[in-house]
């Protein structure tokens, strides 16, 4: 009985460590703050990774903030490559306009530009 009790008061001891100390990649559809390579920070939305790659479509000057009741719109021409520790993810996300953007960057090519280096609070951050 002593032995269990210490078991499940060493896994909740644990357990926090564990979970702060995994590190979240943003998914497709995530909506990111991100640093520019001009030093500016910027909202935009992920529209896909490759291994140690993120691209992220901006957020257009009109789109709604993220968290507004309305989709987000991301500028359909641009795209910033970025490592996925340099952003900071938000609670945000709107899959189906990154899956549209896509598909419309199959037919039409967006401009590719990169990213500044991690943003305070990323996980590459020096802290």
């Amino acid at each position: 009985m002593q032995s269990t009790i210490v078991w499940f008061l060493s896994l909740l001891l644990l357990l926090p460590s564990l979970v702060a100390s995994r590190q979240y990649v943003p998914g497709n559809g995530d909506i990111v703050h991100y640093q520019e390579h001009h030093g500016g920070t910027n909202h935009g939305l992920v529209v896909g990774s490759e291994p140690g790659s993120l691209y992220v479509a901006p957020l257009t000057s009109n789109s709604p903030p993220p968290g507004a009741r309305r989709p987000v719109v991301p500028h359909p021409g641009r795209v910033v490559e970025t490592h996925p520790g340099h952003v900071v993810r938000t609670e945000y996300r709107d899959p189906l306009a990154a899956t549209n953007l896509a598909r419309h960057h199959v037919s039409n090519p967006p401009r590719v530009s990169t990213g500044g280096g991690p943003l305070r609070g990323s996980p590459n951050h020096p802290h």
